[in-house]
């Protein structure tokens, strides 16, 4: 029971239905960092760096799925070596999807099709948290010359 009332709650907030019960996991506080990070959650980022998360760990061994693209169903291969500002820089343009995209061709399809729908000022308030966290990553000592391996 609690868990469903922990996910009702999170629901209640716009476009954040899908990804809070994801985060809630057991996640050592760096990799919450750059989940956190990922997911342009400024609050969080800002919270986990004053209690001490490191501004330049690795996201290392653990569950990835919490960086799966629902819109086309990919996995970043080079998640393991994220750090939170190559998190940031990788987090998605468009909200979560509220239903993941099923995988077929004409799924796929629709779903291009209604990120192609998100409306601009969706996209513009994602890039304000996103400039936002990158600029709190390197006030607090980011480094920029990070690399995940992938280039």
């Amino acid at each position: 029971m609690k868990k469903v009332l922990s996910i009702v709650f999170a629901c209640s907030g716009l476009m954040g239905c899908i990804v809070a019960p994801q985060r809630n996991g057991n996640f050592p506080p760096d990799q919450r960092l750059i989940i956190a990070a990922y997911h342009l959650d400024v609050a969080e980022v800002r919270q986990l760096w004053a209690a001490g998360a490191k501004v330049n760990a690795r996201f290392g061994k653990g569950d990835a799925s919490v960086f799966k693209d629902k819109w086309e169903l990919g996995w970043p291969m080079a998640s393991p070596n994220w750090t939170p500002l190559l998190a940031v820089l990788n987090s998605p343009t468009y909200p979560e999807p509220e239903v993941e995209t099923q995988n077929t061709t004409e799924a796929l399809s629709a779903a291009r099709e209604r990120m192609r729908r998100t409306p601009a000022r969706v996209v513009r308030d994602r890039d304000s948290r996103r400039l936002q966290i990158v600029r709190t990553l390197l006030e607090a000592g980011a480094d920029v010359n990070a690399d995940d391996g992938y280039g």
